[in-house]
């Protein structure tokens, strides 16, 4: 290995004897066995770490010392290409076991997938025939409660038919005895109307009469108050002409109650109230 300084393979903390080692223990390994498995699992776990160290150890001798940094690339290549030659054939023999066992389980759920819907296709069958036959036994069920609804129905029919017919029969009675009452009622009414109009026309007389004396008995104080609106109406013609808007305004107020005074007490017959 002429590209390979002796110091620097010091510094690195490994050895070409270290990686043959490991190479040798690596042998055999297939991953065909839960044992081998983990066996092999470990020995790329140690090679992983192993070159994980040298990558390391590789950028800080390349950070202490950059005119050498060539040469410590070569160096953590070569390690690197030695260790690679041991870690990818048996990465490949770890993703072959790999595939293999997706493969297997991949087989295993669709086989799953298929025989769980055979047995739901199986069990829908089932449940739809069982939904078959209970809707035959509901459509007979429903048929003979149909059937009996219709004969219940008819009963009623002719029941409700008897029933009313009885009630015609009682509101014709009914209405023979309520128009006789009404008859009765209109002649009671009349007769009792009669009586009152007789009771109010001889009232009506009566008062009349007696208005008529009342009225009589007035007669000469009535005309003494005609003869007072008499007065009042001549002193409204006896009122004064005044020229001011405001000896007129209060002229013309009060004779507009000396006119109402004097007409009112014109209208006055000796009779008090409407």
């Amino acid at each position: 290995m002429n590209v390979v300084e002796s110091s620097l393979v010091v510094q690195y903390e490994t050895s070409e004897e270290q990686i043959a080692k490991l190479a040798e223990e690596c042998k055999g390994i297939s991953f065909d066995t839960p044992e081998h498995y983990e066996t092999g699992r470990v020995a790329l776990g140690n090679l992983r770490t192993l070159r994980v160290a040298v990558e390391k150890k590789r950028k800080e001798l390349k950070s202490d010392v950059l005119e050498r940094g060539r040469n410590i690339d070569a160096v953590a290549k070569h390690f690197s290409g030695l260790i690679e030659a041991i870690e990818n054939p048996l990465l490949a023999a770890k993703k072959a076991v790999d595939d293999e066992e997706e493969r297997l389980k991949q087989e295993k759920e669709r086989a799953d997938l298929i025989a769980l819907n055979a047995r739901l296709t199986a069990e829908r069958e089932a449940e739809e025939a069982r939904l078959a036959v209970e809707r035959d036994r509901l459509a007979a069920e429903r048929a003979q409660q149909e059937e009996a609804n219709r004969i219940a129905a008819e009963a009623q029919r002719l029941e409700r038919e008897k029933l009313d017919a009885q009630r015609a029969e009682l509101r014709k009675q009914q209405e023979a005895i309520d128009a006789a009452n009404r008859l009765t009622a209109q002649h009671e009414a009349e007769r009792k109307r009669r009586e009152q109009a007789e009771r109010d026309r001889i009232a009506a007389e009566e008062a009349a009469k007696a208005e008529a004396v009342r009225i009589e008995a007035l007669r000469p104080e009535v005309e003494k108050i005609n003869a007072f609106a008499i007065q009042v109406r001549a002193v409204a013609d006896q009122a004064p002409s005044v020229e001011s808007i405001e000896c007129r305004r209060a002229l013309d107020w009060a004779l507009g109650k000396l006119k109402l005074t004097a007409d009112g007490l014109a209208a006055f017959k000796g009779k008090v109230g409407p």
